[in-house]
């Protein structure tokens, strides 16, 4: 049996493009943040491999912009713009020569990230603790502004001292080691959307130890007389100057300048102040500085109850 042989003819053969892709699907992004775009995948009728290529509008404009191209799956993580009120995208399909028609998504809203807030704070010393404040940060769309503290010793690796801080100030512990430390923030609205981080400058960690006062908090109890109170003061700096500040309800009794060590004072309520003094409950307070930001702190309560004539 003869076998006839018939000659492809290339011009039986016809080339159909690619279908639409589906309806777009992404949310709102956070402005430079990651955005995923999908669509409903286009088929060809010809069985040829379809990629995609996804372009973007930015704020109403009637420019595309290309954002990808060869795309092989039917979604794509884009990046968001900064700095621009709205977004929406488009993609089309191809099999290599002819092409779709184009699917375009909604415009949606960029969300802009909160105003960067601006970091301070005092001399760190070792182990002990630091406040650390920042200006408050306004975000554009109204939202409610949270910020993250971190740290870093000696130019190091940032370390999270707090997140999702309501207020406009943390109180930090200084790390026991190091020589500098600087502290950063940064504010987050209720999407995510990050400012810049605000860096404060180096500042060197003292190691300068407390003042430390004898004895321990007390009630002095019922006073039918003016009550007085014998301490000492000690530093293990030798090279501080310390100054003792007796109080009574705040109001300064007596201020000893370049206190000695180890010497005995003597906290009085004088006559004079006695006698203007109301019966009732009242606080004898005994503080010492070192200069260096070291500071210690006896309260004595007690109460007047002298015979009203």
């Amino acid at each position: 049996m003869a076998i006839t042989m018939i000659p492809w003819n290339p011009d039986s053969y016809t080339n159909y493009a690619p279908t639409t892709p589906g309806a777009l699907s992404y949310g709102e992004p956070n402005a430079g943040g990651d955005l995923m775009v999908s669509w409903g995948a286009s088929t060809d009728s010809n069985g040829d491999a379809v990629t995609y290529v996804l372009e973007q509008s930015v704020d109403g404009g009637n420019v595309w912009t290309q954002t990808a191209a060869g795309i092989q799956g039917a979604s794509y993580l884009a990046a968001a713009p900064t700095g621009k009120a709205t977004i929406r995208y488009r993609v089309r399909a191809t099999d290599g020569s002819l092409w779709s028609a184009y699917s375009t998504g909604p415009v949606v809203e960029v969300n802009q990230p909160p105003a960067m807030p601006l970091v301070s704070y005092g001399p760190p010393r070792a182990g002990k603790s630091l406040e650390v404040s920042w200006s408050a940060s306004e975000d554009p769309e109204g939202e409610a502004v949270t910020y993250t503290l971190e740290h870093s010793v000696d130019g190091g690796a940032w370390v999270q001292d707090g997140a999702g801080i309501a207020e406009t100030g943390y109180t930090a512990t200084v790390p026991g080691s190091g020589v500098s430390l600087r502290y950063r923030v940064k504010a987050a609205d209720a999407r995510g959307a990050e400012s810049p981080y605000s860096t404060g400058p180096a500042a060197a960690i003292s190691y300068n130890a407390d003042p430390a006062l004898s004895g321990t908090d007390t009630d002095l109890g019922s006073c039918a007389a003016p009550p007085s109170y014998s301490y000492t003061v000690a530093d293990e700096d030798e090279g501080d100057t310390l100054t003792l500040t007796e109080s009574l309800d705040g109001r300064v009794l007596r201020t000893v300048e370049d206190a000695v060590r180890a010497q005995t004072y003597t906290a009085a309520v004088s006559p004079s102040v006695w006698l203007g003094l109301p019966n009732g409950a009242h606080t004898l307070t005994i503080a010492a500085s070192d200069g260096q930001g070291g500071a210690a702190l006896r309260t004595l309560a007690f109460t007047k109850a002298e015979d009203e004539l």
